[in-house]
């Protein structure tokens, strides 16, 4: 199951531009990108 990680404060969610290997994860609007989801291990 897949999850999002949002800022309760600005209302962004977590996002990996690309996914690729080290990429930095930034904030940005909640748009149910492939990219914003999250898995926990």
């Amino acid at each position: 199951m897949d999850h999002f990680a949002k800022n309760i404060n600005s209302g962004k969610c977590l996002l990996v531009r690309g996914g690729a290997d080290n990429a930095p994860a930034v904030q940005h609007t909640c748009l149910n990108f492939v990219d914003q989801y999250w898995g926990f291990l």
